[in-house]
């Protein structure tokens, strides 16, 4: 309602030489809502574009037959829809350790609140759906959230004065949950959200880098990156 979305940031280094400085953030950010979700809601709705589901379609699928009279999916907008927000913190150390090296570690922690999810209002009623027009009726609702921390660690080494070389690797660790899965989906335990819990489909646990930068000879630089990450989530639905 007054679009406030305030930032504080600090920085303090208590040594003179200024080997040492610890770095803190806060911020209150806003997400938006696509401009394709409402069009979704205008498009099909019943009536312009149909949505069919099928029901235990043999394999291999050879086609449904006549599904013209099967009921369809509705997209609904939901009045009153808030934006997404999300809380944000940064915690950092950084380290001279040399004339040439330096290290660093931040912790990072998030909270996200009012993001998108579906809510289905033609749920069966003992194997009955409330509206026989209709398969799944689904609402856009904003009540779902979500939590992420990570813990950075990174090394570089400068050396200007030898075939200007530089050195750098990296460490993240981080984790990212949430009880929904966009906008739309419909969670399996209904409104219970808090049974919804689990990795969000970014959620890389490890990533590792590291960077080689010089140059050998003049006029020739040379570089080399190399990048790991652990998997992404897999995700299965029945």
């Amino acid at each position: 309602r007054w679009n406030l979305s305030p930032r504080a940031t600090f920085a303090w280094s208590p040594f003179r030489s200024g080997s040492l400085t610890v770095r803190g953030s806060y911020g209150y950010f806003y997400d938006w809502v696509a401009g394709d979700l409402y069009k979704q809601t205008l498009l099909v709705d019943g009536l312009r574009q149909r949505e069919l589901n099928v029901w235990n379609p043999a394999y291999p699928y050879e086609g449904a037959g006549d599904v013209s009279s099967a009921p369809t999916n509705r997209y609904l907008w939901s009045d009153g829809l808030s934006l997404p927000n999300a809380h944000r913190m940064n915690l950092g150390v950084e380290r001279t350790l040399s004339a040439n090296a330096r290290l660093s570690a931040t912790y990072s922690r998030g909270w996200g609140k009012g993001l998108l999810r579906g809510r289905n209002l033609n749920v069966p009623v003992n194997g009955v759906r409330p509206d026989p027009s209709l398969a799944n009726d689904i609402a856009l609702v904003a009540d779902a959230a979500s939590r992420s921390e990570s813990l950075g660690v990174m090394f570089s080494l400068v050396r200007m004065d030898w075939k200007r070389t530089y050195v750098s690797a990296n460490y993240t660790w981080s984790r990212n949950d949430t009880n929904t899965g966009g906008a739309f989906s419909l969670p399996a335990s209904g409104d219970d959200l808090e049974a919804e819990w689990g990795p969000a489909s970014n959620d890389v646990r490890h990533r590792l880098g590291a960077s080689l930068g010089m140059q050998p000879v003049k006029n020739l630089s040379l570089g080399l990156t190399a990048r790991v990450q652990s998997g992404m989530p897999y995700n299965v639905t029945t």
